[in-house]
């Protein structure tokens, strides 16, 4: 048969197809099926990181936990320019464009004419003094950020702990002999 990628399984595989394969039709097929899955289930490694350092960095990264409060967090950071503007002057500008038609019939003579009349401004307003208003919600605004980055740094122990407890030693004993011999047994481990 010969279809594993992996050297030992090809062989195991085969072993256990050959009673089948003179049985014919449909039900060797099945078996066939049946024993490849098999033999795929059981030759996949566990889920997730490689090694032992690289787990907590994949957890700090694709972690959603972490990436919501991140996002959480960016929010919050918004809130402080917000509160900010309230020291910096507000500028307004207004302009108006308009067409007016005259059309005025006298006795001796007849006035028509058409006028374009358009204008303009610009009002700068700076605030002195708003009863501490702006301070006060810069204040909370900055505390908020404050809170939601101790809120970040309280879960990411949490979250970076768990890898690592949950770390087989023996996964990372079977990469360094794989790459030391080059080549796994015909047992898989």
């Amino acid at each position: 048969v010969g279809l594993s990628a992996k050297p030992g399984l090809c062989r195991c595989v085969e072993a256990c197809v050959e009673p089948f394969v003179d049985w014919g039709g449909d039900v060797s097929r099945l078996a066939f099926g049946f024993l490849v899955v098999a033999a795929s289930v059981a030759a996949a490694r566990p889920a997730g990181a490689e090694t032992l350092p690289s787990a907590p960095a994949q957890a700090y990264r694709n972690n959603p936990q972490l990436n919501a409060e991140r996002a959480r967090g960016r929010a919050v950071d918004e809130t402080v320019p917000q509160a900010l503007s309230g020291y910096r002057p507000t500028v307004t500008v207004t302009a108006d464009v308009g067409v007016q038609s005259l059309r005025q019939e006298a006795s001796q003579s007849d006035i028509d004419g058409v006028t374009y009349p358009r204008g303009y401004g610009v009002t700068a307003t700076q605030t002195l003094f708003n009863g501490f208003r702006t301070g006060n919600r810069t204040r909370a605004a900055e505390s908020q950020v404050f809170a939601a980055r101790e809120g970040l740094r309280r879960l990411k122990p949490e979250v970076l702990t768990l890898p690592v407890a949950t770390y087989d030693p023996r996964l990372h004993y079977h990469q360094v002999r794989d790459a030391w011999i080059g080549v796994r047994p015909p047992d898989g481990r």
